[in-house]
């Protein structure tokens, strides 16, 4: 909840203003508190305080940007007890009342189902459709009992399933398979965005 960093903002502002970007994204998370930067993405409580602050920070950004932004969903290895909202309902009221675009990451839908146990259809189901706007997919490490995000391997079966399901219900929407860990030769990368 610090104020966001002026400076910061303006180094994203003059980088759009050089390469006209068709959008800017950001993870819903956080990463610093009180001066201190985590360099981690840490989740959020799904409450209605923070639903307002970020509304509040987005609409910032995007009035900076002259643009609407899009945010993305975070892998997440915790959850707040204080949550009282579905990470569904969280996203959908951030999307709709910050009136910008999301992000869709399978991966770490998938990923976040698996570590707290929801369903991800649901989740999909209870996003406002026309807020989706771009879709990432990657791998990610089993460790069985719980998932890391590493994108350093081929997406994972039950990804691609849930992007089927994600398709359907968002037809039309640009995708990216993102790799930027053990990345492989051109040809491998070649074949997982053919799939």
């Amino acid at each position: 909840a610090d104020p966001l960093d002026s400076t910061y903002l303006d180094t994203i502002l003059d980088l759009a203003r050089r390469f006209e970007p068709a959008w800017y994204s950001e993870h819903l998370a956080w990463t610093s508190s009180g001066g201190r930067h985590h360099h981690e993405l840490l989740p959020l409580p799904f409450m209605e305080e923070t639903v307002q602050t970020l509304v509040d920070r987005v609409r910032q950004v995007q009035d900076r940007l002259g643009q609407r932004m899009l945010v993305e969903n975070s892998a997440t290895y915790t959850a707040f007890d204080a949550s009282h909202m579905t990470e569904a309902e969280f996203v959908g009221r951030v999307l709709e009342e910050a009136d910008c675009f999301l992000l869709l990451d399978v991966n770490n839908l998938y990923f976040n189902a698996r570590n707290h146990g929801f369903d991800p259809r649901d989740y999909l189901r209870g996003l406002p459709a026309h807020r989706v706007a771009q879709m990432h997919l990657a791998g990610h490490d089993d460790h069985g009992d719980y998932l890391i995000d590493a994108h350093g391997s081929p997406v994972a079966e039950p990804v691609w399933a849930l992007f089927a399901e994600a398709v359907r219900l968002f037809p039309g929407v640009p995708v990216c398979v993102e790799w930027d860990r053990d990345v492989p030769s051109l040809e491998v990368l070649i074949g997982e965005m053919n799939r």
